[in-house]
C-alpha cells in the first residue's frame, strides 16, 4: 500500500509541476546571459563585413537593454555601435548604403 501511496504523491507533484508553468520570460539574468551572447554574436557579423546585420542587432540590443534597465549592457552595445561605425569602410559610406548621419541618428534616439 505504501507503494500506492507514493506513486499518487509523485503523480500529484509532476501533476503540480505542468499545472503550475514556471515563467522565466521575465527573469532579468536570463535576458543578461541572451543580451551577452547575442553581442558576441553581432561582433562576429562585424568583422565578417554584415554591417547591415550587425546594425539591427545593436539596434534590438539597445532596444532590449532599455528594457531590463541594463547600464553596464547598454554601454556595451553603444561602445560597439562606435565600433560598428569606425569599421564601416569609407567607400560604403560615400557609396550610400551607410550614411554615417543616419547611424549616428540611430544611436543618439
Amino acid at each position: 500500500m505504501s507503494q500506492f501511496k507514493y506513486c499518487i504523491f509523485v503523480f500529484l507533484v509532476l501533476n503540480s509541476f505542468l499545472s503550475f508553468p514556471q515563467q522565466i520570460e521575465d527573469d532579468v539574468e536570463i535576458m543578461r546571459n541572451e543580451i551577452a551572447f547575442k553581442i558576441i554574436d553581432t561582433k562576429l557579423k562585424i568583422q565578417n563585413g554584415n554591417f547591415d546585420v550587425a546594425l539591427k542587432n545593436l539596434e534590438n540590443l539597445l532596444s532590449e537593454t532599455e528594457k531590463i534597465n541594463d547600464k553596464k549592457s547598454q554601454a556595451i552595445v553603444l561602445s560597439n555601435f562606435s565600433d560598428l561605425l569606425s569599421t564601416i569602410p569609407l567607400n560604403l559610406i560615400l557609396v550610400g548604403e551607410f550614411s554615417a548621419f543616419e547611424l549616428t541618428n540611430k544611436i543618439l534616439s
